[in-house]
Protein backbone atom coordinates (compact mmCIF):
# COMPACT_ATOMS: atom_id res chain seq x y z
CA UNK A 1 0.00 0.00 0.00
CA UNK A 2 1.27 2.90 -0.72
CA UNK A 3 -0.09 6.82 -0.26
CA UNK A 4 0.03 9.82 -2.85
CA UNK A 5 -0.39 13.10 -1.55
CA UNK A 6 -1.64 16.18 -3.28
CA UNK A 7 -3.68 13.95 -5.45
CA UNK A 8 -6.86 13.20 -6.64
CA UNK A 9 -8.05 9.68 -7.95
CA UNK A 10 -9.01 10.99 -11.84
CA UNK A 11 -4.87 11.55 -11.52
CA UNK A 12 -3.95 7.79 -10.65
CA UNK A 13 -6.45 6.61 -13.25
CA UNK A 14 -5.17 8.80 -16.16
CA UNK A 15 -2.02 7.10 -15.54
CA UNK A 16 -2.66 3.62 -14.72
CA UNK A 17 -4.94 3.37 -17.63
CA UNK A 18 -2.07 5.53 -20.08
CA UNK A 19 -1.10 1.60 -21.11
CA UNK A 20 0.62 3.91 -24.34
CA UNK A 21 3.07 5.24 -21.83
CA UNK A 22 3.76 2.12 -19.92
CA UNK A 23 6.92 0.92 -21.52
CA UNK A 24 8.03 4.91 -20.34
CA UNK A 25 6.75 4.56 -16.64
CA UNK A 26 7.12 0.86 -15.50
CA UNK A 27 10.77 0.72 -17.37
CA UNK A 28 13.06 -1.31 -17.50
CA UNK A 29 10.33 -4.43 -16.37
CA UNK A 30 7.83 -2.81 -19.61
CA UNK A 31 10.09 -2.65 -22.68
CA UNK A 32 7.23 -2.26 -25.15
CA UNK A 33 3.01 -1.02 -24.50
CA UNK A 34 0.12 -0.38 -26.85
CA UNK A 35 -3.15 0.69 -26.53
CA UNK A 36 -6.02 -1.56 -28.17
CA UNK A 37 -8.63 0.44 -26.84
CA UNK A 38 -11.73 -0.80 -24.97
CA UNK A 39 -14.35 -2.95 -25.66
CA UNK A 40 -16.86 -1.21 -23.60
CA UNK A 41 -16.31 -2.45 -20.21
CA UNK A 42 -12.45 -2.96 -20.56
CA UNK A 43 -9.64 -1.70 -21.73
CA UNK A 44 -7.53 -3.90 -23.98
CA UNK A 45 -3.88 -3.65 -24.00
CA UNK A 46 -0.33 -5.94 -24.99
CA UNK A 47 2.63 -4.98 -23.01
CA UNK A 48 6.45 -7.02 -23.63
CA UNK A 49 7.73 -7.58 -20.03
CA UNK A 50 11.20 -8.49 -19.37
CA UNK A 51 13.42 -9.99 -16.31
CA UNK A 52 16.99 -9.24 -16.69
CA UNK A 53 18.42 -10.75 -13.30
CA UNK A 54 21.61 -12.34 -13.01
CA UNK A 55 20.55 -15.79 -13.46
CA UNK A 56 18.60 -14.96 -16.43
CA UNK A 57 17.08 -12.82 -18.76
CA UNK A 58 13.65 -13.88 -19.27
CA UNK A 59 10.83 -12.13 -21.57
CA UNK A 60 6.65 -12.25 -21.86
CA UNK A 61 4.50 -11.07 -24.47
CA UNK A 62 1.09 -10.20 -22.55
CA UNK A 63 -2.64 -9.35 -23.95
CA UNK A 64 -4.43 -7.88 -20.77
CA UNK A 65 -7.61 -6.73 -19.98
CA UNK A 66 -8.45 -3.91 -17.19
CA UNK A 67 -11.47 -2.67 -15.75
CA UNK A 68 -12.15 0.04 -13.08
CA UNK A 69 -15.23 0.46 -10.92
CA UNK A 70 -16.30 3.54 -8.94
CA UNK A 71 -17.94 2.52 -5.85
CA UNK A 72 -18.50 6.49 -4.85
CA UNK A 73 -16.79 9.71 -4.99
CA UNK A 74 -13.61 8.63 -2.87
CA UNK A 75 -13.14 4.68 -3.64
CA UNK A 76 -12.53 2.72 -7.01
CA UNK A 77 -11.55 -0.72 -7.96
CA UNK A 78 -9.81 -1.96 -10.74
CA UNK A 79 -9.33 -4.96 -11.92
CA UNK A 80 -6.53 -6.41 -14.03
CA UNK A 81 -5.86 -10.09 -16.31
CA UNK A 82 -3.70 -11.27 -18.93
CA UNK A 83 -5.53 -12.93 -21.64
CA UNK A 84 -2.50 -14.51 -23.43
CA UNK A 85 1.31 -15.18 -22.40
CA UNK A 86 4.09 -15.95 -24.55
CA UNK A 87 7.48 -16.62 -23.63
CA UNK A 88 10.06 -15.13 -25.30
CA UNK A 89 12.76 -17.56 -25.84
CA UNK A 90 16.56 -16.70 -26.23
CA UNK A 91 15.32 -13.13 -25.94
CA UNK A 92 17.90 -10.60 -26.52
CA UNK A 93 19.58 -12.78 -28.89
CA UNK A 94 20.07 -13.66 -32.53
CA UNK A 95 17.94 -16.54 -32.26
CA UNK A 96 14.78 -14.91 -30.04
CA UNK A 97 12.32 -16.33 -30.68
CA UNK A 98 8.06 -16.15 -28.99
CA UNK A 99 6.63 -19.71 -27.60
CA UNK A 100 3.75 -20.80 -28.41
CA UNK A 101 0.99 -20.10 -25.11
CA UNK A 102 1.59 -22.53 -22.44
CA UNK A 103 4.92 -23.37 -23.89
CA UNK A 104 8.03 -22.58 -21.87
CA UNK A 105 9.82 -22.52 -18.66
CA UNK A 106 6.38 -21.60 -16.88
CA UNK A 107 7.73 -18.74 -14.82
CA UNK A 108 4.55 -16.67 -15.28
CA UNK A 109 1.79 -18.42 -17.03
CA UNK A 110 -1.32 -16.13 -16.15
CA UNK A 111 -1.27 -12.61 -13.92
CA UNK A 112 -4.21 -10.74 -12.29
CA UNK A 113 -4.39 -7.78 -10.18
CA UNK A 114 -6.60 -5.81 -7.87
CA UNK A 115 -5.82 -2.22 -7.40
CA UNK A 116 -8.05 -0.31 -4.52
CA UNK A 117 -8.03 3.47 -4.57
CA UNK A 118 -9.20 5.44 -1.66
CA UNK A 119 -8.90 9.54 -1.41
CA UNK A 120 -8.70 10.86 2.06
CA UNK A 121 -6.27 12.72 3.96
CA UNK A 122 -5.52 15.28 1.24
CA UNK A 123 -4.74 12.50 -0.97
CA UNK A 124 -5.05 8.90 -2.40
CA UNK A 125 -4.49 5.82 -0.78
CA UNK A 126 -3.30 2.38 -3.46
CA UNK A 127 -3.15 -1.00 -2.63
CA UNK A 128 -2.07 -2.89 -5.31
CA UNK A 129 -2.62 -7.14 -4.78
CA UNK A 130 -1.08 -9.23 -7.65
CA UNK A 131 -1.39 -13.09 -8.19
CA UNK A 132 1.01 -14.95 -10.41
CA UNK A 133 0.14 -18.58 -11.53
CA UNK A 134 3.77 -20.71 -12.78
CA UNK A 135 4.79 -24.07 -12.06
CA UNK A 136 5.42 -25.27 -8.99
CA UNK A 137 8.87 -24.97 -7.47
CA UNK A 138 10.41 -28.66 -6.47
CA UNK A 139 10.30 -29.91 -3.50
CA UNK A 140 14.27 -30.12 -3.29
CA UNK A 141 14.51 -26.28 -3.41
CA UNK A 142 11.37 -25.34 -2.05
CA UNK A 143 13.33 -23.87 1.15
CA UNK A 144 15.52 -21.98 -0.61
CA UNK A 145 13.78 -20.44 -3.39
CA UNK A 146 10.47 -19.83 -2.20
CA UNK A 147 11.49 -16.94 0.62
CA UNK A 148 13.56 -15.20 -3.01
CA UNK A 149 9.98 -15.78 -4.76
CA UNK A 150 7.89 -13.70 -1.72
CA UNK A 151 10.75 -10.94 -1.81
CA UNK A 152 10.73 -10.31 -5.62
CA UNK A 153 6.97 -10.29 -5.58
CA UNK A 154 7.06 -7.54 -2.96
CA UNK A 155 9.43 -5.52 -4.52
CA UNK A 156 8.22 -5.90 -7.83
CA UNK A 157 4.58 -4.47 -6.69
CA UNK A 158 6.29 -1.88 -4.50
CA UNK A 159 8.45 -0.33 -7.58
CA UNK A 160 5.12 -0.26 -9.27
CA UNK A 161 3.45 1.94 -6.73
CA UNK A 162 6.42 4.12 -6.42
CA UNK A 163 6.97 4.18 -10.79
CA UNK A 164 3.33 5.34 -10.55
CA UNK A 165 3.60 7.83 -8.16
CA UNK A 166 6.17 9.17 -9.89
CA UNK A 167 4.82 9.61 -13.18
CA UNK A 168 1.90 11.33 -11.20
CA UNK A 169 4.34 13.88 -9.95
CA UNK A 170 5.71 14.78 -13.17
CA UNK A 171 2.58 15.21 -14.81
CA UNK A 172 1.49 17.40 -12.07
CA UNK A 173 4.70 19.23 -12.60
CA UNK A 174 4.41 19.61 -16.21
CA UNK A 175 0.17 20.72 -15.72
CA UNK A 176 1.73 23.25 -13.08
CA UNK A 177 4.11 24.60 -16.12
CA UNK A 178 2.08 24.87 -18.56
CA UNK A 179 -1.10 27.03 -16.26
CA UNK A 180 1.99 29.72 -14.84
CA UNK A 181 3.40 29.79 -18.66
CA UNK A 182 -0.45 30.79 -19.63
Amino acid sequence: MGFVPNVKIEDILRIVRDYDRYKEIYQPGVIDSISHGTDGLKDLFSMRLVNRSVVSKTALDTDCEASYTRVDDRHWYGFSNTTHIQEVDKFGTPAQRTLPEDQGTGLIWRLSSITRLEERDGGVYAELEAIALSRDIPAAFRLLVTPIVRRVSRDSLATSLHQTKEAIDQGMAHRKQERSAQ
